[in-house]
This record gives structure tokens, C-alpha cells and sequence, in this order.
């Protein structure tokens, strides 16, 4: 009996084995971190926020153009990926992009058609293949304080 048993632990183990080592294979998935915003207003001056903060302007002076900054890993160039933008929580739009280096520096920006882009909520969340890889967001506000 004591044979039996130690003969189904060992063929057990040998069953496990290829299993653990499979998964130890996992493939990865691309990841989008955000490292923070660059925000370009009409006077020609640049500001900088971390990710989910808020960039506060003069009344006078509109915003240009806003920029995420971040990095990439994991992904797999020439795959495929979309950027779906928002302000306070209604869709703008979709940019579609492939991935051109594997890991390093990137950034995500929109500007408006007219070089304003109003103040308010804005986020974005990146998409492969119907996944979430990445998200981030930010606010503009007008504020004379910031003057």
C-alpha cells in the first residue's frame, strides 16, 4: 500500500511539473504608465502636473495643446492600439496608432482645431485589442489666482 502511494505522489508531481513551468512562460501584456502632463498654453509657455492633477491658468491665456507623458512596456511594434479621449466624461475622440518601439518614452496629446482647448476634465484610457493598457487624466481650470 505504502508503494502505491508513493508511486501516485511521484506520477502527481510529474503531472505538475510541465504545468509550473508552463506558467512561468506567461506571455506579457503591454503596459502604458503615465508619468505626468505637459500643457502648452497660448503665450508659448509649457506647464507640468503629475498624472489626475490640475493645471491652472490665467483667464486671459488659453490652452494650446495638453500632453502625456509616460512610458511603454511590453509592446509588440507594429501591433496596433487606440487612444480614446474624453472631456468631463463625453467622448471626443479616437486616435489609432501602432506601437514603434518596444518599451521607452511616449506621449499622447490632442489639441483643439482652433488652438483653445477649454478648460474641464480630461482623460484618455489606451486599447489593444479591446484590453485596457493604460489610462490617465488631468484638469484645466482658469484661475486668477493664477496670474
Amino acid at each position: 500500500m505504502k508503494r502505491r502511494a508513493a508511486a501516485v505522489a511521484i506520477v502527481s508531481l510529474a503531472l505538475v511539473g510541465p504545468t509550473l513551468a508552463d506558467a512561468s512562460k506567461k506571455t506579457k501584456t503591454t503596459h502604458v504608465s503615465i508619468k505626468g502632463w505637459a500643457i502648452t498654453t497660448s503665450d508659448g509657455k509649457t506647464g507640468t502636473i503629475p498624472p489626475h492633477g490640475t493645471f491652472r491658468h490665467c483667464p486671459d491665456i488659453t490652452v494650446a495643446g495638453i500632453d502625456a507623458k509616460g512610458r511603454v512596456r511590453d509592446a509588440k511594434i507594429g501591433d496596433t492600439y487606440a487612444t480614446s479621449w474624453a472631456q468631463n466624461g463625453m467622448h471626443i475622440v479616437t486616435i489609432h496608432g501602432k506601437w514603434t518601439r518596444k518599451k521607452g518614452k511616449i506621449d499622447f496629446g490632442v489639441t483643439n482645431s482652433d488652438s483653445n482647448v477649454p478648460d474641464g476634465k480630461y482623460g484618455f484610457v489606451v486599447l489593444q485589442k479591446g484590453k485596457t493598457v493604460g489610462k490617465s487624466s488631468m484638469t484645466l481650470a482658469s484661475s486668477s489666482a493664477a496670474c
